[in-house]
């Protein structure tokens, strides 16, 4: 499967990125570091892709994928959210079941 976690930098994504690399997955982890942490995201396989992207802006992810994973928004109530509402049309080629 090849699944797309945004927010992939942070506590939760990155033990997602784990956990699905863990099982073979293929993994494109996408994070501006907001919140995430660059250690996070460090990895060197040839089924993980790094891209360093504000969801908010159109996502440059090339490919389908069968999995989008939503962790990118910050955990306050200010904030919570904003970036949802703009991600399901940057990703047009994924014909993703989202989480």
């Amino acid at each position: 499967m090849r699944a797309i976690v945004l927010g992939g930098a942070g506590f939760i994504g990155s033990h997602l990125v784990d956990r699905l690399l863990a099982r073979g997955d293929e993994v494109v982890c996408v994070d501006n570091y907001l919140t995430g942490r660059r250690e996070n995201a460090a990895r060197r396989l040839p089924r993980y892709q790094l891209v360093e992207h504000d969801i908010c802006q159109p996502i440059p992810v090339v490919g389908s994928a069968q999995a989008v994973f939503n962790l990118a928004s910050p955990a306050s109530p200010l904030t919570q959210g904003e970036g949802t509402a703009q991600q399901a049309p940057c990703l047009p080629s994924c014909s993703a079941r989202y989480w």
